[in-house]
């Protein structure tokens, strides 16, 4: 989501307010870097929480846009409010409202970001952090610089600027966030995550519907034109029909990317497959059963494709919760795409079992 963010206030035609996750004590519902922005027309896109942290920060933005003036605000969450009849998470959020106004400095390193995010790459946005009731004139983006640390726009190296190094830290650390004890935040944004699900069946358009609403960009292919028509699916959803490894071979694929096989048939499923390997992808996998499986990835091997690589395809495909129907496979698969993108621990627990199974 905060991808969506930062092309938000890229391309906004006016003033936004642009509300980050700076401090976190305790428990809280959203993690560090989290970002939500507000408009002046009172729209706004994404979340930091909801409940109590999203009201403060909306009257936090309302006062930015009125006055031109990034504001720093604490939320706390402890105490008689942490019990009753909506309890709360219990810890405290420091969140950092910025004012992003058209052509300022902010607003070229959110362009800077937006434009490498729109390339399938990582971005670091670096921006002052502001305590509880500490101001500040305009907006608080220094720099914006990419997943290696390499400067996009804004300053570097100066007193109070931004450091390469410290963004290159941020992008490398395991929450994608790093305060660097002078006041300056660093906050990982990465690429959207694409799903390609080859295949455009019940599994397939189940997969479709609910990934939709986890802010997956999803694309679906099929070699049967009926299968792959765009009225089947919801409007967001790309749909491409055509030989499968033509599918493949004519979709992005890079390391925000999970590709899902669920086709009718062993050849589909073998000839996707066949087409995705070696492609860079985040996570891939196939639908099938023990059998199935263990033909695909021995045929894999034997027409020489990487071992490790082979091993690693999440075959059978989704956590073993038991599911039958369309929609309960679905929801297994997501689950495994969740933890790709937000737990890789989780994710290494779940390819144990699934091991586990093969045998």
């Amino acid at each position: 989501m905060s991808h969506e963010i930062v092309r938000a206030a890229a391309c906004a035609s006016g003033p936004v307010a642009v509300a980050t996750i700076t401090a976190v004590l305790g428990s809280a519902p959203r993690h560090l870097g989290s970002m939500m922005i507000f408009r002046a027309d009172g729209s706004s896109l994404g979340t930091i929480g909801g409940g109590k942290v999203e009201l403060e920060a909306a009257a936090a933005a309302a006062k930015v846009l009125a006055e031109r003036r990034s504001l720093g605000v604490e939320v706390e969450m402890t105490g008689a409010e942490a019990t009753g009849a909506s309890p709360i998470c219990g810890g405290r959020v420091g969140v950092t409202v910025e004012y992003v106004a058209p052509g300022g400095r902010e607003r070229a390193a959110y362009g800077a970001a937006a434009a490498v995010l729109a390339k399938g790459e990582k971005a670091v946005i670096a921006a002052r952090a502001l305590g509880q009731g500490e101001g500040h004139e305009g907006g608080c983006a220094l720099a914006a610089f990419d997943g290696s640390g390499c400067l996009l726009a804004g300053a570097r190296d100066a007193a109070g600027e931004a450091s390469p190094s410290a963004a290159a830290r941020a992008a490398a650390a395991s929450n994608g966030f790093l305060a660097d004890g002078g006041g300056i935040c660093y906050t990982l944004v990465t690429p959207a995550d694409r799903l390609l699900i080859l295949g455009g069946g019940h599994v397939g358009l189940a997969l479709a519907r609910l990934a939709t609403q986890l802010d997956f960009l999803v694309t679906v292919g099929d070699e049967r034109p009926e299968f792959a028509a765009a009225g089947r699916f919801p409007a967001e959803v790309e749909t491409r029909a055509g030989a499968w490894a033509d599918i493949v071979a004519g979709c992005p694929i890079d390391s925000a990317s999970s590709i899902v096989v669920a086709t009718p048939n062993h050849q589909g499923d073998l000839a996707c497959v066949r087409a995705v390997m070696g492609r860079g992808y985040r996570y891939a996998g196939f639908v099938g059963s023990r059998r199935k499986t263990k033909m695909i990835l021995d045929q894999l091997e034997a027409e020489g494709f990487d071992p490790a690589e082979v091993r690693a395809l999440r075959a059978p495909i989704g956590v073993d919760i038991g599911a039958e129907t369309p929609a309960e496979i679905a929801a297994s698969i997501l689950t495994e795409l969740v933890a790709a993108r937000r737990s890789p621990s989780a994710l290494a627990a779940m390819d144990e079992a699934r091991l586990a199974r093969r045998a």
